[in-house]
């Protein structure tokens, strides 16, 4: 499975957990909270057939949101584990799960789930 890493303009690879480390051949993309924006996200995801996206990310109404609803815009199928959408406090977990659910942007090509429910087909 394709696993593409995202950070902020000032991040750093070694800012990425060590539990998910990525290997030297995994994709990462540098951008704002839109991690299509000024990167080759899409072209990444295009050039491995990608037609499903999970996302996670550290703040659920930061990249989160702005992925998804960038990626649905794209046609792109999304599935957002809750579980994999942390935010400061539950409000923004909330809103965020509502805005996916709702928005003309991403209500057709979102799914919320969780992690313990996503099997990766073979």
């Amino acid at each position: 499975m394709l696993v593409v890493y995202s950070l902020t303009h000032t991040g750093d690879p070694s800012d990425i957990n060590q539990q998910l480390d990525p290997s030297p051949t995994d994709p990462i993309v540098k951008s704002n909270v839109d991690k299509f924006y000024n990167t080759d996200l899409d072209s990444i995801l295009q050039k491995n057939h990608i037609q499903t996206v999970i996302i996670t990310g550290y703040a659920a109404n930061g990249a989160v949101l702005h992925t998804v609803v960038a990626a649905a815009f794209r046609g792109y199928h999304v599935a957002v584990p809750v579980d994999g959408m942390p935010a400061s406090t539950l409000y923004p977990e909330q809103y965020t799960a509502w805005h996916l659910l709702n928005s003309p942007g991403s209500r057709n090509q979102a799914v919320l789930t969780r992690t313990d429910l996503i099997t990766i087909a073979k």
